[in-house]
């Protein structure tokens, strides 16, 4: 009978987030912040729907343990590599910075230096769960601002358990209990380092044995019990629970296993994640908030001006453009979920009054509340700012030399698809230049050779710097469509002429992008589907001339004909007309081909593909109409008319290599001289 009342609440949280998940894709706002207004709405001091609230602190703290164990085990060692810099001198400054100046507002507000402490390691923790979500909603997680945003919450991912630490020497007023329970703690930690030692040798051994059992259920049922029997560990050893499944996590993030255990937990993390947010909105007395609104507001607004600054002034040594260090900035102001945990845990040990211990509690949930508001305004914000600061320069190496030549194409971004491209410019001979904001990237590949700069391409100064007004094409392969639609406007305006060809991640960008000017989007969702088109043609052995007739006519119009809402069942009327009139194509001679050092006339192309070499391009002088006398040379661009059919024959005899057998087609129906 005791188990009703719990399990009646129980009902009505999961019932709330059924409610509360709906409610926040209608309305477009982070479930997180349902989550938390609901918990508010059904707590005792509002419906009071929930009758022991006490009961579902127990839930929170599992909560906690499941949400520290998957933060552990999204933690690799890749993400921390690719983040190293930012994560390793953006994120101590961080804390120091957004701590230190917490601690002096407090302490010389009237607060003991305990106390100052506390607050300043509440505010100083920003919120992963909903900064990172509502970047994925945004669709702007690969942009600068979301890896630095990344970068930095990572790094107070691992700080959440030593602050836990600190939450508890602090709670006893006596130094001599501290005094006591330092030695114990160091014991405990010794366990603690041996344990993981252990593990992390057994570990990979254990889940082996397991997993050859071959049932599905073992992988599940062995994460939980190692993460609760982690979290376990550490509780007796005198640490707090999410430590161990902090560390289990991570231990498991590093294994073979750690997609298919993601995979596995994902629904608990949803369920856990939800009721402990709502047991956070719980907490809140709405009768406290409603009285001392006026106070909450105001505290929450110089919590978000602290945090504002100085993440912001923290930023500045990683060498990134302001504009990017204050939107970064105005996404991490808020205080995050994690804080919570260490507001209930001082107030549990009765070291933060109730009268403060609400005033916490309402001003982190106030400044989640705001967190989608600031995002939304952090780009405008942060260049407005920009210029009214107005820094001139933004080189990474003030003395790297700028060429004066004028580029033939000017890359913004130098991310795999900047790479790959500049690797084709570089061997067809092509001069370019390429801008990018990661000053290590700048820094690496200016060192191998490659014409880098460091650079905003959304500043007009540094486009002008790189001639803006004389260079004939601009490429963006970057992630943010704001600042790319900034830098199609900026070289439009000063050049007109000027061919723009941009990278988008997401088909509905590319109106956006062609209506503000830019010549050609390529859109990664739709070549990913045309080359996966391309490849099943292939292995149908269909021709190769029809593939790029295809494919030429799927990118035609901003790939209209993918993004038609009746999608043709069968072969296009417009491709089959394509067909039937025949088409050019050009092949490229490389010095392994065997028709290398022949006459047009030794290679007997028109007798046995039927196809014609309408002009051959030398460098970069065309010959048209050639004699059949000239001879092929390695480089040489061959421009080919015929059928399709024809065409394809003709791509095959040409593409014959010195590894391949003597090519071997039949001949074809025109029989005239290959002299044409």
């Amino acid at each position: 009978m005791h188990a009703m009342p719990f399990l009646a609440d129980l009902v009505v949280l999961l019932t709330g987030s059924l409610v509360v998940i709906t409610l926040s894709q209608r309305l477009r706002i982070p479930s997180v912040i349902g989550f938390l207004l609901a918990g508010m709405l059904v707590g005792p001091s509002g419906l009071g729907l929930v009758s022991e609230p006490e009961n579902v602190q127990h839930i929170a703290e599992l909560g906690v343990v499941t949400l520290l164990f998957i933060i552990g085990l999204e933690l690799s060692l890749e993400h921390i590599k690719h983040l190293k810099r930012a994560f390793l001198v953006g994120g101590p400054l961080q804390i120091l910075a957004t701590g230190g100046l917490t601690w002096l507002v407090s302490y010389f507000s009237g607060f003991d230096w305990q106390t100052a402490l506390l607050f300043a390691l509440i505010v100083s923790l920003s919120s992963t769960a909903l900064v990172l979500k509502i970047y994925a909603d945004r669709k702007e997680s690969e942009t600068p601002q979301a890896r630095l945003a990344l970068a930095l919450l990572i790094f107070q991912d691992f700080l959440v358990v030593p602050f836990l630490i600190v939450v508890q020497l602090l709670a006893d007023p006596n130094p001599q209990g501290n005094a006591a329970l330092l030695p114990k703690l160091g014991l405990g930690m010794l366990a603690l380092v041996g344990s993981v030692w252990a593990m992390h040798w057994l570990l990979p051994r254990i889940l082996r044995l397991l997993v050859n059992s071959g049932m599905r259920e073992v992988l599940l049922l062995s994460s939980i019990a190692l993460c609760l029997g982690a979290a376990g560990f550490t509780e007796k050893l005198g640490f707090s629970m999410g430590m161990g499944a902090f560390l289990m996590g991570m231990l498991l993030g590093n294994s073979e296993y750690r997609a298919q255990i993601e995979a596995e937990a994902l629904p608990f993390r949803t369920l856990f994640t939800s009721l402990f947010f709502m047991a956070i909105g719980m907490l809140v007395q709405l009768e406290f908030s409603l009285n001392h609104f006026p106070m909450i507001v105001g505290l929450t607004l110089l919590v978000l001006l602290i945090k504002f600054a100085t993440i912001t002034l923290a930023c500045l040594p990683l060498g990134l453009p302001l504009r990017i260090s204050m939107a970064g900035s105005l996404a991490l102001a808020q205080i995050g979920e994690f804080s919570f945990v260490l507001i209930q845990t001082s107030h549990r040990l009765s070291f933060l009054s109730e009268t403060h211990y609400q005033y916490a509690i309402s001003v982190t949930l106030l400044s989640l509340i705001l967190t989608p508001l600031l995002i939304q305004a952090s780009h405008p914000v942060g260049e407005r700012l920009d210029k009214l600061l107005s820094r001139k320069t933004y080189s990474a190496d003030p003395d790297a030399p700028v060429s004066r030549k004028v580029p033939q194409v000017l890359v913004v971004g130098f991310g795999l698809n900047g790479k790959h491209l500049a690797r084709v410019l570089k061997s067809a001979g092509i001069h370019y230049r390429i801008l990018d904001l990661d000053p290590n990237r700048v820094r690496t590949y200016r060192e191998k050779g490659e014409p880098i700069q460091f650079g905003d391409a959304t500043r007009l100064e540094i486009l002008e710097a790189h001639g803006i007004d004389q260079i004939p094409i601009l490429v963006t392969v970057i992630s943010d469509t704001r600042a790319t639609l900034k830098i199609i406007a900026q070289a439009k305006k000063h050049n007109p002429h000027i061919v723009v060809i941009c990278r988008t991640r997401f088909f509905h960008e590319i109106e956006t992008l062609r209506r503000r000017g830019a010549d050609a989007v390529i859109a990664e969702e739709f070549e990913s589907s045309i080359e996966l088109v391309s490849s099943v043609m292939t292995h149908l052995h269909i021709p190769r001339s029809l593939i790029r007739s295809q494919s030429k006519l799927l990118r035609e119009d901003g790939y209209q004909m993918l993004r038609a809402v009746n999608v043709p069942t069968t072969i296009s009327k417009r491709i089959l007309e394509v067909l039937a009139t025949g088409t050019t194509d050009i092949f490229m001679v490389r010095s392994n081909h065997l028709v290398v050092g022949k006459t047009l006339l030794e290679t007997g192309l028109r007798a046995k593909t039927g196809a014609s070499v309408i002009a051959i391009v030398k460098g970069e002088v065309p010959y048209p109409n050639p004699p059949s006398e000239m001879t092929i040379e390695p480089g040489d661009t061959l421009v080919l008319v015929g059928s399709h059919e024809q065409i394809e024959s003709a791509f095959f005899y040409l593409d014959a290599s010195h590894a391949d057998p003597e090519p071997n087609q039949p001949a074809k129906t025109d029989d005239r001289p290959d002299s044409a």
